[in-house]
């Protein structure tokens, strides 16, 4: 009975010693888990301060009326500009500038800068000039889908509640159990676009550049092969040109004026992912000041 005894109370303090070691590895895997998770927060907030101490370096070197990063190809073409403009003129009617890669603080990032006036006006554009847009750079597969965000975007910027063909008033906003109702009124910033029907975030901001995500010893030669462009006449009568890959309504239409410039800046991943700057600089004096400033993370362009 002894023995019973003994061991019946050995094979408790075996159980109770179990129970205690999975105790001990539960609280060490939540405490490690914790861990992690804060490493991860930490390492992710770094990340974001250091892309917008890059993002604030690059619009400082754009904050000039000069080109501070001329593409090679279009250097010469800028500095003839540069040399006919007057002391006075304002000088925002600049050579669309390919992307430019550069490093800042260890982060690679990709860089262009662009007039808001060689984009279509999104609040005073024709009908036509922003359906015309929207067909060719959706190409001939989506003209559906064309039209029925142009006529949407038409119907939200125009006074009245006639609906376009295609189009959408305040009742196809209700219908869809949405909280708000079209504008009927211009454009207060760009991203109100993303509340039109048939604007997707897709649509609306694109794919990455595809040029972030190759070797920096392939761009030249990649640059050279992906020539092929869309282009349209905006109501001023300037062309607007726009690569079929890159094509997003934050890239082609604008709600700002000449005196405004853009300034891209984009963080590849090492997913094939990026995180993507779109700055908007006014001119005041002989300086340029920050406007706005949209942010998004965009997915890689799928390749076919």
């Amino acid at each position: 009975m002894k023995w019973r005894s003994s061991r019946r109370r050995r094979g408790s303090i075996l159980i109770i010693v179990l129970w205690i070691l999975l105790l001990i590895s539960l609280l060490a895997g939540r405490y490690l888990s914790h861990n992690r998770g804060k490493a991860a927060t930490a390492a992710y907030g770094w990340k974001s301060l250091t892309q917008e101490q890059a993002l604030l370096s690059v619009l400082e070197l754009y904050a000039t009326s000069g080109q501070p990063l001329p593409a090679v190809e279009n250097l010469e073409e800028v500095q003839r500009a540069e040399s006919n403009m007057d002391d006075n003129e304002q000088a925002v009617e600049t050579v669309p500038l390919s992307w430019r890669f550069l490093t800042i603080g260890g982060l690679n990032l990709l860089v262009r800068e662009s007039s808001e006036g060689k984009r279509i006006d999104l609040n005073s554009a024709t009908d036509e000039a922003i359906r015309e847009q929207l067909r060719q750079g959706l190409g001939e597969g989506r003209q559906a889908e064309a039209d029925q965000v142009a006529d949407s975007l038409l119907d939200w910027r125009d006074p009245d509640d006639l609906v376009r063909s295609d189009g959408a008033e305040t009742d196809f906003y209700r219908q869809e159990g949405l909280s708000y109702e079209p504008a009927n009124g211009p454009f207060k910033t760009l991203t109100e676009m993303l509340l039109v029907r048939g604007v997707t975030p897709e649509l609306f901001w694109g794919t990455s550049p595809q040029a972030g995500f190759m070797d920096l010893d392939q761009v030249e030669e990649e640059e050279k092969t992906t020539k092929e462009k869309k282009a349209v006449v905006n109501d001023e009568g300037v062309e607007v040109e726009v690569s079929a890959e890159e094509f997003s309504l934050i890239n082609v239409f604008t709600i700002s004026g000449k005196n405004v410039k853009r300034v891209e800046v984009v963080f590849p991943q090492d997913d094939g992912n990026a995180v993507s700057f779109t700055a908007l600089l006014q001119r005041e004096n002989q300086k340029w000041t920050l406007l706005r400033c949209y942010r998004c993370y965009l997915s890689a362009a799928k390749k076919e």
